[in-house]
């Protein structure tokens, strides 16, 4: 599953097959290009809308679980989320400390297991990657679902962007990555690798 909440063209039209339950209340998840408290003037890429839980509005305690799609992960035994979370540092360490996301997955659409958190605040302001790994129960199912279930603690805003569920890569991840030459036509890259290989692999995209 790619999900860039880029193809939606109103706040509240959810991506094909994704959709909210209420858990606590009835507070409504939307997509947005921007937003304020804390303020952002676009999404991660800044290509599109990004998902939006107005947690600085909504009632203490207010609960709202966004869906994805169902997916067969029948032949991967090891699956992994990414995804972009923009952290705040205002309120410091000790206010809101329930507001942010729970992560979690189901194999029936109505009983959740939960097996993360992210919580919004962070010494950091900005956004940050996630690279996480799913439960050994998400793998090798015919049927399954992940939810973001967002939580209020009147503090500030919730965002997050592209949304990512894939197989786990077996293969060793460079670091350092760095661009040595960019032009039209051309770009050279160097890296550094835990193993040593003669042979690399790549992929390019538009986006993402």
């Amino acid at each position: 599953v790619y999900e860039r909440f880029n193809e939606i063209d109103f706040s509240y039209e959810f991506p094909d097959c994704w959709y909210q339950e209420y858990e606590s209340g009835t507070a409504d998840i939307s997509f947005e290009d921007s937003g304020d408290n804390p303020s952002l003037l676009h999404d991660w890429g800044g290509l599109g809308r990004m998902v939006f839980w107005n947690s600085h509005d909504y009632p203490n305690g207010a609960q709202t679980r966004l869906v994805s799609k169902a997916m067969n992960t029948v032949g991967n035994p090891e699956m992994e989320l990414n995804f972009n979370w923009y952290h705040w540092s205002a309120g410091g360490e000790l206010f809101y400390t329930t507001e942010g996301v729970e992560l979690q997955y189901s194999t029936d659409g109505s009983t959740w297991t939960s097996f993360d958190t992210i919580r919004n605040y962070n010494s950091v302001d900005g956004w940050d990657f996630k690279q996480i790994d799913l439960p050994p129960d998400f793998g090798e199912q015919p049927s399954v679902q992940l939810g973001f279930l967002f939580t209020s603690n009147n503090g500030f805003n919730c965002y997050m962007d592209d949304v990512v569920i894939k197989p786990k890569s077996t293969c060793t991840v460079p670091y350092d990555i760095e661009i040595q030459y960019l032009d039209t036509s051309r770009v050279d890259l160097s890296w550094l690798s835990s193993l040593t290989g003669a042979n690399y692999e790549y992929e390019l995209r538009t986006e993402g």
